[in-house]
């Protein structure tokens, strides 16, 4: 299937996506191969696109669904039926902040990873900083235009002698490991 085509599928069958078409291709591309961990999940359509985009891998999601009726946040509950719907078995959820890693995934590798959770810049920094040695291949920044929060953390990925500027797409760059 086409990205364009899992995009359109995508929005169609969740609520909202948080992301352009643009930043959801981008994301789809670099995580088609192997596992692939997300940090912040919010209404699931990054997750569902990039497990229907994925040639081999699994995608796992640590977030924590905040009950927020006042700011209409999803619940795990409303995620996890949108997984059900399209019949996608490979995304595994973890309710929780980050960090800490789940005990799950303590000794994970990671292929691939989005930064995309809180969006302050000692949540954003502590999601590096505890992520960066745990992926093989790329790491994604959802809202690099942050100007005073996301934005630092992304100045601090590319300088990191480890890793490398790839690209951007709208709000969304990515960085390789060395």
């Amino acid at each position: 299937m086409l990205l364009q085509e899992i995009d359109q599928k995508v929005r169609t069958a969740i609520t909202r996506w948080a992301m352009s078409p643009a930043e959801a291709e981008l994301l789809m591309r670099y995580a088609a191969e192997g596992d692939h961990l997300e940090i912040g999940t919010l209404w699931g359509g990054s997750a569902i696109g990039v497990a229907m985009a994925k040639r081999s891998g699994e995608v796992y999601c640590i977030d924590p669904f905040p009950e927020m009726p006042q700011r209409e946040l999803p619940t795990l509950a409303g995620v996890e039926a949108s997984i059900k719907k399209l019949g996608i078995t490979t995304i595994h959820l973890y309710q929780q902040a980050h960090p800490p890693m789940p005990s799950a995934l303590e000794d994970h590798r990671f292929d691939t990873a989005l930064i995309d959770g809180e969006h302050t810049y000692d949540a954003c920094l502590a999601n590096w900083l505890d992520i960066k040695g745990r992926v093989d291949r790329y790491i994604l920044f959802h809202d690099i235009d942050f100007e005073d929060r996301v934005k630092p953390v992304w100045e601090i990925a590319i300088s990191d002698p480890q890793w490398e500027y790839v690209e951007v797409a709208g709000d969304m760059g990515v960085v390789a490991r060395r």
